[in-house]
């Protein structure tokens, strides 16, 4: 049977946090990784299931689109306030005291 994956991105210059719930909301991973095409595609290819791809739309937002699209994962720009994955990998990269 296939998971279901909701995948959180802070997309920065050097480094992008990842977040990765499960289909009950559960953090199930959590990680930096470089940003990269190619680490991005391994990093995806590493996961099992029905991934859901969402990520801050910013300067970046287009250029990881276009680069996820051929896969066939279902991906979305948001908000930076959009609640679930997104927030868990935007609050790796906030200090403690500063988080919502």
């Amino acid at each position: 049977m296939d998971s279901v994956k909701y995948i959180g991105m802070d997309v920065h210059k050097e480094a992008i946090s990842i977040a990765v719930l499960n289909s009950s909301g559960k953090l199930v991973m959590e990680c930096t990784i470089e940003t990269k095409a190619i680490t991005i595609l391994d990093f995806l290819k590493g996961l099992r299931g029905s991934l859901h791809v969402t990520f801050e739309a910013s300067t970046w937002a287009a250029w990881l689109y276009d680069l996820i699209k051929p896969h066939g994962l279902s991906r979305r720009a948001r908000s930076p306030n959009t609640q679930g994955a997104l927030r868990y990998a935007l609050c790796s990269t906030i200090p403690r005291s500063t988080q919502f």
